[in-house]
């Protein structure tokens, strides 16, 4: 069972110094998915999702609290 999901409004936009701060456990799903927190830490979700090549959707639904993805939503 996933855990409650947090207000995750704009997460595609939020920082990822400011995922880490809303969202408890996020920074180990970061970094293990290749996202730097220290000089990468102030880009948009959805930037460093795309320049390290990864999937914003399947990301997103790594995080903990995060919604389920959407197969229907646009980036899922």
């Amino acid at each position: 069972m996933r855990p409650a999901t947090a207000d995750t409004t704009g997460l595609p936009e939020w920082t990822l110094h400011e995922i880490v701060r809303r969202i408890p456990g996020a920074r180990e799903v970061l970094l293990g998915h290749g996202l730097d927190l220290c000089c990468g830490g102030e880009l948009p979700l959805r930037e460093a999702a795309r320049l390290h090549g990864l999937d914003l959707g399947a990301l997103i639904e790594a995080l903990p609290g995060a919604p389920a993805r959407d197969p229907g939503a646009p980036g899922a």
